[in-house]
């Protein structure tokens, strides 16, 4: 049986990760998708239409747009880092228990004792999951 050491908030990062862009990218191309070209041809004409020179309008868009956007991968990072920390934290007792498993019978190999169930010996020791 092989054990590898579980890389503590290693699934966590990459989630997090996972969760900013796709947060960031969904909300754009939601908006891409819904308002396409026209969303920022409306906003130069809306500030034009308000004496302001478009470029102003469609800079002004493009920032909403992006704070909206940046408020969206906040959101999918918080739940990539809550996807990722459960992640962690089963494999993290995964290891432990392949650890006990590998530990118990190491000592039976190396003594004549009868093996026991993990059950037992959690048991025996006083250890609760």
């Amino acid at each position: 049986m092989k054990v590898t050491p579980v890389s503590e908030n290693k699934t966590t990062k990459t989630c997090k990760n996972i969760g900013t862009a796709a947060g960031f990218t969904g909300y754009v191309a939601n908006v891409a998708i819904k308002e396409g070209k026209d969303i920022f041809a409306k906003a130069g004409r809306e500030a034009v239409e308000k004496g302001l020179s478009s470029k102003v309008g469609v800079a002004v868009k493009a920032g909403s747009i992006g704070l909206i956007a940046a408020g969206f991968a906040v959101g999918g990072r918080i739940i990539g880092g809550l996807i990722g920390k459960a992640i962690d934290k089963h494999n993290e007792k995964k290891q432990s228990k392949e650890l006990l498993e590998k530990a118990i019978q190491t000592v039976i190999l190396e003594k004549d004792i009868e093996p026991i169930s993990i059950k037992e010996m959690k048991k025996e020791l006083n250890i609760k999951d």
